[in-house]
């Protein structure tokens, strides 16, 4: 059976409610400044209903919980900090049952969520919850309490109030996805510029470094070469020794940068095997040239770990190595002339093992203690700074430590200094054969 004509009184109606909901969505679009966004979408729900209060909930994906993100009239703020677990109230039956609910007497309703009446001292009467739809997928709800009418009773919520605040709801949702996408974009952007930032700073810092070994290494061979029938049998093997250990310092900043690169490109790959701890950090000094005069490196066996017997950590030598080398040598950099150093190998009451390298220096202050083990970070990065370095040792230290399955902080020593530690698994510490 055909259906009757629309009368010209409705068909006015229906064609003010298009041209309102028009001009609605150019409003919802002139922004994508999310704040500002959702306001409009509140006020315009608000008046365009008549209704006392509106929420907006979005969904947390991963938990499947509600949480209030924008809400007004009542009292807004007393509700916009809470959170509704996966399916409850009638926004979680909306996303359950993905379809608009109507709720004439929410007191009465098993499903409302009074709590929040509770925390606001707003009186929730009747409710129309919609889905708000982004991609074939709910995003959240858009919810409107009490629907106002003459003389300041409640009105029930008819079918075209749910087709207006469905096809709010939808608007609403395109509108916060282009939003929040913008908010992603220009984040990336930020991102993307403080790498290059970053990067620049780092390219500047390492062709420093680079260049720092190689000076004296060209100069002592420039030297050997055009002074040698000149030069005495100790002043050849002095230039040959500085050779060497510029050329050891070239190696290490090379190392350096491959090391990084790798972080980056897969998941480091190890080669565990057991390694006494004193025979790492004595290669560790000996790859660094540790003055032992300047700054005197001491070996602790601490509680936990049985003294007769050579504990070692089963660890990736080059790698744990290189992270003891970067250690030592932050903690020589910082040191003064004489300042200990003192590395020392604590268990843990069974559940760890922890290695800690201390020193006598300038110590760090407590909001640099997490980020001087971010990549390319200089505590003093002027041109005039007073200590060198690449910015990326540390980063090395925590990327190695965490492929061991551990972590690494800082810490300020009771006296002066600063202290690091490397927290392992217990089962990264064993044993040799007993001492003699």
């Amino acid at each position: 059976m055909p259906k009757p004509p629309l009368s010209a009184q409705k068909l006015q109606e229906q064609i003010r409610t298009l041209e309102e909901l028009l001009e609605i969505n150019l409003f919802l679009n002139s922004t994508l400044d999310l704040d500002l966004l959702l306001t409009l979408i509140l006020e315009v729900s608000k008046k365009t209903l008549n209704v006392q209060a509106v929420s907006i909930l979005l969904l947390e994906k991963k938990t499947g919980e509600l949480f209030f993100r924008s809400a007004i009239g009542g009292s807004a703020g007393e509700v916009a900090p809470y959170r509704l677990r996966k399916g409850e109230g009638i926004a979680g039956a909306v996303v359950e049952t993905r379809r608009a609910i109507v709720v004439d007497d929410a007191q009465a309703d098993p499903r409302f969520a009074k709590r929040f009446d509770t925390a606001s001292g707003f009186t929730t009467r009747s409710i129309l919850a919609v889905p708000m739809w982004a991609k074939d997928e709910i995003m959240g709800v858009l919810e409107l309490m009490n629907k106002k009418k003459l003389g300041g009773k409640i009105d029930p919520f008819g079918v075209d109030d749910q087709k207006k605040a469905s096809v709010l709801a939808n608007m609403a949702a395109v509108a916060i996805e282009n939003a929040q996408l913008y908010q992603d974009l220009n984040q990336s952007y930020e991102l993307i510029r403080k790498t290059e930032e970053s990067k620049k700073e780092f390219i500047s810092v390492i062709s420093h470094e680079l260049r720092t070994p190689l000076v004296p290494i060209q100069g002592y061979a420039f030297l050997l070469r055009k002074q040698r029938t000149k030069l005495d049998e100790k002043s050849q093997d002095e230039f040959l020794d500085d050779i060497l250990r510029q050329s050891d310092h070239l190696k290490m900043l090379i190392e350096d940068l491959f090391l990084v690169n790798e972080f980056d490109l897969d998941p480091l790959s190890l080669q565990p095997i057991q390694i006494p701890v004193k025979k790492m950090v004595e290669e560790a000094v000996r790859i660094k040239k540790i003055d032992q005069k300047k700054h005197p490196v001491e070996v602790k066996i601490s509680r936990g770990v049985k003294k007769d017997r050579e504990p070692a950590l089963v660890v990736d030598r080059d790698k744990f190595t290189h992270l003891l080398v970067h250690l030592l040598d932050n903690a020589a950099k910082f040191s003064p002339d004489g300042g200990k150093i003192t590395v020392a190998l604590e268990a843990e009451n069974g559940k760890g093992v922890q290695l800690t390298v201390e020193d006598e220096g300038v110590g760090i202050p407590p909001e640099y203690r997490e980020k001087i083990f971010s990549r390319f970070f200089q505590l003093d990065s002027s041109s005039t700074r007073r200590f060198g370095g690449t910015g990326v040792g540390l980063f090395i230290v925590r990327k190695v430590a965490e492929a061991h399955q551990g972590k690494v902080w800082c810490e300020k020593r009771d006296g002066k200094g600063t202290k690091f530690v490397v927290s392992l698994p217990r089962e990264r510490l064993l044993f040799g054969p007993p001492s003699v």
